[in-house]
């Protein structure tokens, strides 16, 4: 067997849309990595130990070693991770389309849920909302609403090539971003029956090991008392 070009480390917390992203996208490229658990509820990110590593303080963050020459770079943005493993391990299941029109479809997808979604709905604003008065639940449902249902739409207008995931019957990039996202809309209790494209793609997600594996109850930082009965079984 081939000696690994990198040793990938993943610094992530279990409920972390972001870190689920890029441990979703390793996991379905089948790309081995060390995961390290930082204490979001504790603050564990804004200590120095780990802002060193990642000046936003943010997670994820994922350590790359070169192997052949021990040179170490941090990739600290869940998007940028994810292009980094689909470019450096191009052998592996391939998460972008090949044509440019398709890609530019799959990376549509992947910003309303990156760029839309998830900054105005993350722990960082969501304490500002409360700090403020507002009520942090209904910002979270109304604007995770929103951004589903821009998904939703998106995926209705390439319904001429309509497959079993959010690019006819090939995993992309796009389907690492939307399940953590669907774990955070119930999580927020969104009313999900109204995007029925955005369910069957997401059921259809669920029956793969990797999404299984990858889902925030199955991770050994999530408190045993929100895993599932699968996980604790």
């Amino acid at each position: 067997m081939d000696k690994p070009k990198y040793e990938l480390t993943l610094h992530g917390y279990y409920r972390s849309s972001c870190s689920a992203r890029v441990r979703l996208a390793l996991y379905l490229k089948q790309i081995p990595f060390t995961p390290i658990y930082v204490d979001i509820k504790n603050s564990h990110h804004l200590q120095s130990q780990y802002s060193n590593l990642n000046p936003s303080s943010s997670v994820p963050t994922l350590q790359v070693k070169e192997v052949s020459t021990t040179r170490q770079f941090n990739i600290t943005q869940s998007i940028a991770a994810i292009e980094f493993v689909e470019e450096a391990y191009p052998d592996r299941v391939a998460l972008l389309p090949t044509s440019p029109e398709d890609v530019a479809f799959v990376r549509t997808l992947v910003n309303i849920l990156a760029c839309d979604v998830q900054p105005t709905t993350n722990m960082k604003i969501l304490k500002r909302v409360t700090a403020t008065g507002g009520d942090a639940n209904q910002w979270a449902r109304e604007l995770m609403t929103e951004g589903i249902s821009a998904y939703e739409a998106t995926l209705d207008s390439r319904r001429f090539d309509r497959g079993r995931y959010s690019f006819s019957d090939q995993l992309t990039s796009a389907d690492v971003c939307l399940a953590p996202a669907v774990w955070n809309a119930q999580r927020y209790g969104v009313d999900l029956s109204a995007f029925p494209n955005v369910m069957r793609v997401f059921d259809q997600l669920m029956q793969l090991e990797a999404f299984q594996r990858g889902h925030w109850q199955a991770q050994e930082d999530c408190p045993l008392e929100l895993r599932s009965d699968e996980v604790k079984g």
